[in-house]
């Protein structure tokens, strides 16, 4: 993001980043960070969010259900399928 500068991060933000896994995909955290900036009045970055509370990522359960649902229509149950 040209010619803003951000002087500080709190521990909280901090500690908010760094408790989220980011697994893997570091767009997911380059666009926390970037939304964060964009809404920061100031000089000192204030994420406006709990991080394992955005929208913008999964929770644990969310994910769990996500690969669940994502596993049954890779590999559908039939009744076919049972009788084998």
């Amino acid at each position: 993001i040209p010619n803003r500068a951000i002087d500080a991060i709190p521990t909280e933000a901090l500690r908010q980043l760094m408790s989220w896994d980011w697994p893997g995909n570091v767009r997911e955290l380059e666009n926390v960070i970037e939304r964060a900036v964009l809404l920061t009045r100031g000089n000192n970055l204030n994420l406006h969010l709990n991080v394992r509370q955005s929208r913008l990522l999964p929770t644990l359960n969310e994910d769990s259900a996500l690969r669940s649902s994502m596993a049954q229509l890779l590999h559908p149950t039939t009744p076919e399928n049972d009788e084998e």
